[in-house]
């Protein structure tokens, strides 16, 4: 244990031997070596300060913040003055974004990468086009394009559209594959014919004739009687889908 701890010692120092040369490429693989030995909110913050003198800002970013986070750590406290500082530099060189809104547990993504659910979600970005999309099952997809521009920040608010129950309910029918029954049955319902008899020989034939004849007379009447014309209007129930 205590070779293995001089050896990340050696490491380390050979790592900062290298940034004072401005090697910063070859100092970062040193510490990023020495961490695989030993992790330690030291080496954690040299690597992001290594990244941060190689424009890896988001990188460094998360790993500035992770070393910071051991507040309790004498080194840390030491540097705590040059390291804020150097986080402050970093965070000038990357956008925020920040998405608030409803429904309560919609997911958020920036190109697909999940960042947090609502009510609140957030993240850092390096400075480019990003796809924000807010979904939830029921609602309409929230999309929006984001020009993430440095030291810059984004709120977005979004309130997702609840779609119309029928088309939420829609949904699974849709997904079912293409010539697939969704009944339970695979026959087709079977009507049985009577044997043929003529119209004239059934016996509702001889009572519609029978009701006609009335219906007319009683039609005739009350033109005459009345004077009028009689309209009749049906139609069938409509449905509104």
């Amino acid at each position: 244990m205590a070779d293995e701890a001089k050896d990340v010692a050696k490491i380390v120092q050979r790592g900062i031997d290298f940034r004072k040369a401005g090697r910063d490429a070859e100092a970062l693989a040193e510490f990023q070596r020495a961490a695989k030995i030993e992790e330690s909110p030291r080496i954690t913050a040299q690597i992001a300060l290594a990244e941060q003198a190689l424009g890896i800002w988001l990188d460094a970013h998360r790993d500035l913040l992770a070393a910071l986070e051991h507040s309790d750590d004498s080194w840390i406290r030491k540097n705590r003055l040059t390291l804020d500082k150097s986080r402050e530099a970093i965070e000038s060189n990357l956008g925020r974004v920040e998405v608030w809104g409803a429904p309560s547990g919609a997911a958020v993504a920036l190109d697909d990468k999940s960042i947090g659910k609502l009510p609140s979600a957030s993240t850092w970005l390096a400075p480019s086009e990003a796809t924000l999309r807010v979904s939830a099952a029921g609602y309409e997809d929230f999309v929006r394009l984001l020009n993430v521009n440095a030291d810059s920040r984004i709120r977005e608010h979004v309130d997702l559209r609840q779609l119309p129950l029928h088309v939420a309910a829609a949904a699974p029918a849709e997904a079912a594959p293409a010539g697939t029954s969704l009944t339970s049955h695979s026959e087709a319902p079977v009507s049985i014919q009577p044997a043929h008899v003529s119209f004239y020989e059934r016996w509702w034939f001889w009572t519609a004739i029978g009701a006609g004849v009335v219906a007319a007379g009683t039609g005739t009447w009350l033109l005459t009687h009345r004077g009028g014309s009689g309209v009749a209007c049906t139609s069938s129930p409509c449905s509104v889908w």
